[in-house]
């Protein structure tokens, strides 16, 4: 993928994310943390895309992450009939996607969260268990 190991280091890994837009506070904030994680992590390069409230620049970042090769993308899909194909062919191309806050049409992405409940951590679960990753560490977060 986008980053690879030296042949004595550490493996590295790329991380796209796709926003689809900064203008809602809990949005910027959720791109902060997810920026502080990342920082934590030496081996993780954390690259986020903001859509801008426009579909069209949110399949064109997806375009632009599935071409970087990175090793996941994370996204919160604007709309989700029209980022259905683009999420379909990070997933075919070997991309696991992470989609988050609304689904897309088909089921092959690699976990989809929303508001919380126990059937969405169920659910989770069930697709890393579907995808046969190994090993597999699942967190549940729940607001305050």
């Amino acid at each position: 993928h986008a980053v690879r190991a030296q042949e004595d280091g550490p493996r590295h890994y790329v991380i796209g994310f796709s926003q689809a837009t900064t203008v809602e506070p809990w949005r910027i904030l959720f791109n902060d943390e997810l920026r502080a994680e990342a920082a934590r992590h030496p081996e993780i390069k954390l690259l986020i895309a903001d859509a801008n409230d426009s579909v069209a620049k949110q399949v064109q970042d997806m375009e632009t992450f599935i071409g970087l090769h990175v090793d996941a993308i994370l996204i919160t899909p604007k709309e989700s009939s029209e980022l259905t194909p683009v999420v379909v062919k990070a997933m075919t191309a070997g991309i696991p996607v992470f989609v988050l806050d609304r689904n897309v049409e088909r089921l092959r992405v690699a976990v989809t969260t929303g508001r919380g409940s126990y059937s969405i951590s169920i659910a989770s679960a069930a697709s890393f268990a579907w995808f046969n990753v190994s090993p597999m560490t699942m967190a549940t977060i729940w607001p305050m």
